[in-house]
Order: C-alpha cells, then sequence, then structure tokens
C-alpha cells in the first residue's frame, strides 16, 4: 500500500508538474495582437475603397482619418464595412473639436464591426499642441454673464479674462493688466471699444500706467495713478501656472475631462481602445485617460529616444502603445522613403508595438492613394511578409532592459539642442509651451543621451511619480540628477 501511494503520489506530482510547465509555455508564447496599416485622410468613400484595394493583402488595419467625414456616420459605416468584408480591423477618428454627440457611429461601432473595429482615434497631438500651439484650460459663462477664460498661447504667454480684467503673463516676467469695460452703444459694430486702462509690470520692479487711447504715466509723471494699482508680487501670486506641477495637474485634467464627455455620450461599456498620436508628453497622455498612444517616428528625433517615452510610460502605467510613421519633411515627398520607412516599422514592432500605422496626407494631395508612393506601399507589403510573417522575427523580443526617469511634471519636449553663444551649447525646446529649459535640463539631456547610446531601443523613459514605481522592473535606473 505505501509502494503504491508513493507511486501514485509520484505521478500526480509529474501531472502538476507538466500542466504548470504547458500553462508556463502557452504564457511565455502568447503575444498581444498587432495591427499595421495605413490611413486615409481623404473626403470620399470611392477613394478610401480604392486605398482598402491596394493595402489588404499586406495590412490588417484601415485608420479613417478624415476631417471632412468624421460626423458622416453613412460615409463611416461604409468604410468600415467595405475595411471589414476585406478582412481588415477598422478605426476612426473624431476630434475633440467637435461635440461627441454629433458621432453617432461610436455609439452603433461594436454592434456594426464587433472585435473588427480596432480603436477610436480621438483628438491628435495633445502633447504637442500643448508645446507648440494655443490651449483653452477655463472658458465660461459665469452667472453675471461675464466670459472667464485661461489660455496658454504658442508663444508661451498666458492670458486670464474675468470680471472685466484681462491679465496677460509673459515668459520673460512682464505682466500686463487691462481693466475695461465693454461699450456696446454701437452695437452692430464688429469688435466693441474697450473703454478703460493698461497696467504693464516689468520683473526689475518698474511699473507704468496707460489709459486707453489717453497717456502713458511713469512713476516718474504719474506716481499718483500708479501707487493705487496692485503691487507685481500680487498680481504674479495669481498665475494659473506658477509650477510644472501645475501645468501637468491643468493638462491632464483638461484631456480626461474631453474624454469624460466621450465616454458620457458613447463609451459607458466598450471594450475598444481609445487613442490618439503623439510626439511629446506622452506620459501625460496616458494619465489623461488614453488607453494607446501612438508615437510619431519620422520627424528628426532620435528613434530609439521616441520609443522609449511612449513604451516606458505605456509599460509602468499598464497601458498599450504604438507608432505612427508621419512626416519627414514639410514638402513633398513629406515622409521618408521606403527602405528608412521599412526600418522603423520593424524596430518598433521588436520593441512590442501593438498598433503601427503610416500617416498618408498632405495638403493638395492628388494621388489616388494619398502621399504614399510604390516604395512605401513596397515596404509595406515586405514588412508584412518578412517581418509580421516571419515567425524567427519575434515580436516584442527587444524588451526594456534599462529605465531613465525623467523630473517629476517636467513637461519638456527634447526634440532638440540649440547652439548660445560662445561656442556652449544648450539644450533647446520648451517646458509646457511655457517657458525655456532651466540649468538642470542641461545634466539630464547629457544623462540621457549617454543612456541612449548604452542602451538604445532597451531604454524605457519615464517619470518620477509615487504611483509608478521603477523599484524591482529594470535592471539598471538612471535618473535625471545621477545614476545609480
Amino acid at each position: 500500500m505505501m509502494r503504491r501511494a508513493i507511486s501514485f503520489l509520484t505521478i500526480w506530482i509529474s501531472v502538476i508538474l507538466l500542466a504548470a510547465f504547458v500553462v508556463n509555455r502557452a504564457l511565455l508564447t502568447q503575444q498581444k495582437p498587432f495591427y499595421v496599416g495605413v490611413t486615409f485622410c481623404g473626403d470620399n468613400t470611392q477613394d478610401a475603397k480604392l486605398l482598402v484595394d491596394r493595402v489588404k493583402n499586406y495590412t490588417n488595419l484601415f485608420v479613417l482619418q478624415s476631417g471632412p467625414l468624421m460626423d458622416n456616420t453613412t460615409a463611416v459605416l461604409e468604410i468600415g464595412d467595405y475595411a471589414v468584408s476585406n478582412g481588415l480591423h477598422f478605426a476612426a477618428y473624431f476630434n475633440t473639436l467637435t461635440p461627441p454627440q454629433m458621432a453617432t457611429w461610436i455609439g452603433l461601432a461594436e454592434q456594426q464591426w464587433g472585435d473588427m473595429f480596432a480603436g477610436l482615434y480621438y483628438g491628435d497631438e495633445p502633447g504637442g499642441i500643448m508645446l507648440d500651439d494655443n490651449v483653452d484650460f477655463e472658458a465660461d459663462f459665469s452667472e453675471g454673464g461675464t466670459w472667464e477664460a485661461v489660455t496658454k498661447h504658442s508663444g508661451g504667454d498666458v492670458s486670464v479674462m474675468a470680471n472685466g480684467t484681462t491679465t496677460v503673463y509673459h515668459p520673460d516676467g512682464e505682466v500686463s493688466v487691462m481693466k475695461y469695460e465693454m461699450n456696446f452703444a454701437n452695437f452692430g459694430a464688429s469688435i466693441a471699444q474697450p473703454l478703460g486702462n493698461i497696467t504693464f509690470y516689468y520683473p526689475n520692479g518698474t511699473i507704468t500706467f496707460e489709459e486707453i487711447g489717453g497717456d502713458l504715466f511713469t512713476m516718474e509723471n504719474g506716481s499718483g495713478y500708479i501707487s493705487q494699482v496692485e503691487p507685481y508680487t500680487q498680481v504674479l501670486a495669481r498665475h494659473p501656472f506658477p509650477s510644472c506641477d501645475a501645468v501637468a495637474d491643468a493638462f491632464v485634467s483638461l484631456n480626461r475631462k474631453l474624454l469624460e464627455h466621450l465616454t458620457d455620450q458613447w463609451l459607458t461599456n466598450k471594450s475598444f481602445p481609445v487613442f490618439t498620436s503623439d510626439y511629446a508628453l506622452h506620459w501625460f497622455d496616458y494619465l489623461a485617460g488614453y488607453d494607446l498612444v501612438l508615437a510619431q517616428l519620422g520627424w528628426n528625433n532620435t528613434l530609439a529616444q521616441e520609443i522609449g517615452l511612449v513604451r516606458g510610460a505605456a509599460n509602468l502605467q499598464g497601458k498599450s502603445w504604438g507608432a505612427i510613421i508621419t512626416w519627414t519633411y514639410t514638402e513633398p515627398p513629406y515622409i521618408a522613403d521606403g527602405e528608412t520607412i521599412f526600418d522603423q516599422m520593424r524596430a518598433a514592432y521588436e520593441s512590442g508595438a501593438e498598433y503601427l500605422v503610416v500617416f498618408n496626407y498632405a495638403k493638395g494631395m492628388d494621388s489616388l492613394y494619398g502621399i504614399l508612393q510604390p516604395e512605401h506601399f513596397d515596404a509595406l507589403e515586405r514588412f508584412w511578409n518578412d517581418v509580421v510573417q516571419n515567425p524567427e522575427v519575434k515580436h516584442g523580443g527587444i524588451k526594456a532592459e534599462a529605465a531613465f526617469v525623467l523630473r517629476a511634471n517636467y513637461g519638456w519636449g527634447m526634440r532638440n539642442t540649440q547652439g548660445t553663444g560662445g561656442g556652449t551649447d544648450r539644450v533647446g525646446d520648451t517646458v509646457w509651451g511655457l517657458w525655456s529649459p532651466d540649468e538642470q535640463a542641461q545634466q539630464s539631456w547629457t544623462l540621457l543621451q549617454d543612456a541612449l547610446a548604452k542602451h538604445g531601443l532597451r531604454l524605457d523613459i519615464v517619470y518620477e511619480d509615487p504611483q509608478y514605481s521603477v523599484a524591482g522592473r529594470y535592471r539598471q535606473i538612471y535618473y535625471w540628477n545621477q545614476t545609480s
């Protein structure tokens, strides 16, 4: 009996070990789905179908990224049906400026295409727009009918409009405060004439006071006027973005609200990802609530840096990531040659991208297939056959072995360096579209470049954040102000 019990126990342990091996093997070999395709940015369904026919044999995703068609439910359904009937997954774009209720097709997507609907492309470049364009953070009417707004302008100015006062904070520290009342006597005029005054504050302590349409006063000729205005420190204390932490919070809150408006309208029980593409600040796009961010490849940025930024953010925050091949030039041929695009796609695929899209638009394009030329279609077909369908090329085989940790909430574009006087190179670009990089950014940049040179595509780039610890996740960790 003892011998039988031991024999039975041995068999049972063997079964358990075998089962554990099989499960573990399955987990190791299980791969996330991979989608590769092109965007259609035209204005009619017929051209979209022509592009589907051109790429259907060597892609598995078709992305409708058309402003003219984005709220045309009939057109979106027709194009989506055609793509899916030809074996392609389908994704479609809708911008954040148009009321979500105009996109009826979003509510029909899962019913129409099931798991062949690969996601909603919602808005574009929120991080890039923050760096380079105007962003309205608050805009509302108060109970008294006064327009109130906070806007970050493309040049770095921040304007605050409230209660008949417009305050403009300039990047160099200058502040202007205009107090006015609108004269609607000539109501039919296209522009009402402001009546009031402007106070100019300068970082060196100088204050000037100007009556609109009147005289300019300084301490020398108008101390009585100037003594009645608020001091510079008091005005500066009302700056809506006194620090990087404040801007980060505002950016995340703004984009989270946009996503919530969409969710409230259509996405209560959605199972597909909501994604965007961006060329900067991917970390904060994810914090705002995007499920997936496509890093833009093609500009003069380092490929490893772009992939490290988006993959690092996705890895730490538990999200998906992808890449979109975009312009290299601002004039024809716009995108790089086929060989370069092939290399970019392969690098993204081996680094673990789940979505890979080729952007296909330029203003005034007259080709049947957008800006894509035969060499680009050849590159896509070669990529499909030699990489995606090749079992010897492992999707996600290039994994991050190290992480570079950036300063918390320091929303720096990190796209370029610029030469300064005396032959000294200092880092350029912008921080949150508001400030120039500080002295510590030079140290961070140098350390980052060293880490990229050492690890290449095996480096994740992340931010200091107590919610997302890097401890225990990487073999080596570099910090923006030291290494460990």
